[in-house]
């Protein structure tokens, strides 16, 4: 008896029933790619997999690559905050996906306070991670 998980493989119906949880089901107006480790709001912006181990954000809508290299994210109610590499300096970025806005912080204590304590958060991940201490 042919299954249809046996006909796509379980990676890919994992991935597709995560993305379906993600995502609560909507119907989403950009496609999936096979890239895609996760999509957000109509699927608008989606991370993927990149060459190696790091992960980019990119507006499928307009085409465009928002953030290479991205070492820490996590996504709040409408805000993605990741923390990425440009040439080995962190770059703090909050992208609105409700709104369509994006911020990039080069240095630190130019976040607003209002944002900071996700970017704490996700630092420290990155800093227990690479064996450093506080």
């Amino acid at each position: 008896m042919n299954l249809p998980i046996e006909n796509y493989g379980l990676g890919y119906t994992l991935t597709l029933i995560i993305l379906l949880l993600l995502t609560g089901c909507e119907k989403l107006q950009y496609p999936i790619g096979r890239d895609t480790a996760h999509a957000f709001g109509d699927g608008r912006y989606q991370i993927f997999h990149s060459s190696g181990p790091s992960l980019e954000l990119c507006d499928v809508a307009e085409n465009k690559l928002l953030i290479f290299d991205m070492q820490k994210w996590v996504k709040t109610k409408n805000n993605i905050y990741v923390i990425s590499l440009d040439n080995s300096k962190k770059i703090y970025t909050i992208l609105n996906i409700k709104e369509n806005t994006l911020e990039k912080y080069e240095n630190f204590y130019d976040i607003p306070l209002v944002y900071i304590n996700e970017f704490h958060k996700l630092d420290y991940k990155i800093k227990q991670r690479s064996g450093a201490s506080k």
